[in-house]
């Protein structure tokens, strides 16, 4: 019983210190089974995974309490080991499921984004549409200050010969 317990205990610890809080088997637990399945089915092992922690926490339960007796097998301490090691290596449920997502959101990303940017094809600068429209009223001003200038003159000069 002694090393399932230093098993368990190793994982507890491992689990407390991703989580920042005591019970982080329990914790790690209630992450999965709040886990949307369409999610969880994305990970291969899930299930399984879900089903050996929740029974390995059972049994470490029936001990800290010893009024009932359960019987752990060579295989529950195999699955504590090997989960700490796989938790570790971030190859758990959970750090695949968000490796899995991950992958999923960069695929998204790049879809989104166009692979060449826009540049326009008749500037080196491109305009926005505030600057287009003052370039606008500008030539709009220009072109009725020469309109005015030249009525003016055209006034000016038939006024000249008709009074000369």
């Amino acid at each position: 019983m002694k090393e399932f317990i230093d098993a368990f205990k190793h994982l507890e610890k491992l689990c407390n210190d991703i989580y920042g809080e005591q019970h982080g088997v329990t914790l790690y637990i209630k992450e999965m089974e709040d886990t949307p399945n369409y999610m969880a089915q994305k990970v291969f092992g899930w299930d399984h995974d879900l089903k050996a922690l929740k029974r390995v926490r059972l049994i470490r339960n029936k001990w800290a309490h010893p009024d009932d007796e359960m019987d752990y097998t060579f295989e529950d301490i195999e699955f504590l080991k090997n989960f700490y090691s796989r938790v570790m290596n971030q190859q758990d449920p959970l750090a695949m499921l968000r490796q899995k997502n991950k992958e999923v959101r960069s695929k998204n990303k790049a879809i989104s984004e166009p692979v060449i940017p826009y540049k326009p094809q008749d500037s080196a600068r491109a305009y926005n549409i505030e600057e287009e429209g003052a370039e606008l009223n500008r030539l709009k001003t220009i072109a009725i200050f020469f309109i005015v200038l030249s009525a003016i003159i055209i006034v000016g000069a038939l006024g000249w010969l008709l009074f000369s």
